[in-house]
């Protein structure tokens, strides 16, 4: 008896191979590089009027190719919002809506009033039009200075995209606060920020000198604008950006029912990123800093979206960077996520820039500009000394066996910024 005389017949697989392929074809065409180095230009002018605000800067075009939110934490009166207005005015088109918020904020304010002629069809629907719902890009400041509600109404716009079950064209929204609300039923909504970066008053005596003297505006050309098509056209690249610079061909040969055979061809990317997040998830986890499984998705499309702007169409290692400022919870943590990350980035440029931070400190206290500290000939010379030894440290770096030319490059960088210090005590000391 054939006992299989009675069996539905199934596809069989004969045959199965994998190729590797490296050829793969680049996203980056001419007209997107061009899109790209007019952000590049953007940013360094707007670098050139807001001094130490580079972070925020470089994130918020990330933002908003990505499509995510940024929250904005620090004093008032640090140009937080300023920043985001010179932004918006570099993209032609782009609709920009601003609200502080307080204790007194209704939900009109956000979204806009109740349409009254919907009202009488016994329809509650809004007028949007020149609200949140309607822009491009949003600032709110003052987040945690209304009641939850309101703040929980924008958790739709917020993550999807959309008000009330429709889609809203929303590149992204800017929050800012002076501090972060520790209320249990805004956990949910505190967690909608993709980004979190601090924006605090300036450090720096040359830079604060330079903000004073600098009018915090300048002016485009006519084709240095960007266009919300070109935005467009970024954001639908992001999701393309691949995680490999690699792919496999997965291909198989099936036999089917009628006995024909068929052969079926697949392209899957050889992915890294997934190595290098579970390594950070790891190391995290030693200081005690937990993200959510949704955070973690999110730094693969913010690391796709660095890796664009960086005009590569694949992400490497160097893409951990905006991660930093989506993974702290208490401002105390971005310190040590910095630190992780510029590790797995580059242990060897990050042992580099923990030397530069030492000499910085042994510079700062002979410097002319240090009006506390009496600079006599003595503590010049021991200071001196102290950098030269620092310096010796980077240049046994260079020399280490197995550096890459573009590590070498950046460590010669930084010795710079070293030697720079170097010279400057010098002159002091011989006048």
């Amino acid at each position: 008896m054939d006992v299989t005389a009675n069996t539905k017949k199934k596809s069989l697989i004969i045959q199965q191979k994998d190729k590797i392929v490296n050829n793969i074809d680049t996203i980056l065409t001419p007209e997107i590089k061009k899109i790209i180095l007019k952000i590049d230009n953007i940013k360094m002018k707007l670098k050139k009027v807001f001094v130490e605000r580079d972070d925020i800067i470089d994130i918020a075009f990330e933002a908003i190719i990505s499509k995510k939110n940024v929250f904005l934490l620090g004093p008032p009166g640090c140009g937080k919002s300023l920043v985001l207005r010179r932004i918006n005015q570099c993209i032609k088109g782009s609709k920009y809506f601003f609200q502080q918020l307080m204790p007194q904020t209704t939900p009109e304010l956000l979204f806009g009033p109740i349409s009254m002629s919907k009202l009488k069809e016994d329809k509650l629907e809004r007028i949007t039009e020149g609200y949140l719902p309607d822009c491009n890009i949003g600032d709110i400041d003052e987040v945690f200075h209304c009641n939850a509600g309101i703040l929980q109404g924008m958790n739709e716009i917020l993550n999807e995209h959309s008000y009330n079950g429709k889609p809203v064209d929303i590149d992204t929204v800017f929050g800012a606060a002076n501090f972060i609300s520790e209320e249990n039923e805004l956990i949910a909504f505190i967690d909608r920020w993709t980004y979190k970066l601090e924006a605090l008053d300036i450090e720096d005596d040359m830079n604060f000198i330079h903000m004073i003297d600098t009018e915090q505006y300048f002016e485009l050309n006519d084709d240095e604008y960007l266009t919300r098509e070109e935005i467009k056209k970024l954001q639908s690249l992001v999701v393309k950006v691949r995680t490999s610079d690699k792919q496999v061909v997965k291909s198989k040969i099936i036999i089917d029912e009628n006995g024909a055979s068929k052969e079926i061809k697949e392209k899957v990317n050889i992915s890294n990123i997934g190595l290098l997040l579970s390594n950070l998830r790891k190391s995290l986890a030693a200081e005690y800093i937990r993200a959510s499984p949704r955070k973690w998705k999110w730094c693969v499309n913010a690391m796709k979206a660095h890796a664009l702007l960086e005009m590569r169409d694949v992400v490497s290692a160097s893409d951990l960077t905006p991660l930093t400022f989506m993974l702290w919870d208490e401002p105390e943590q971005i310190a040590k996520i910095r630190s992780i990350i510029g590790k797995i980035i580059d242990p060897v440029i990050d042992e580099v820039k923990t030397i530069l931070i030492q000499a910085q400190s042994v510079y700062d206290s002979t410097s002319p500009l240090s009006y506390d500290v009496k600079n006599d000939r003595e503590t010049i010379l021991q200071n001196l000394d102290k950098l030269r030894k620092l310096n010796k440290q980077i240049e046994s770096l260079q020399v280490r066996e197995g550096i890459e030319p573009d590590t070498y490059a950046a460590i010669e960088v930084l010795s710079q910024k070293l030697i720079m210090m170097i010279n400057s005590l010098i002159s002091q000391k011989l006048h």
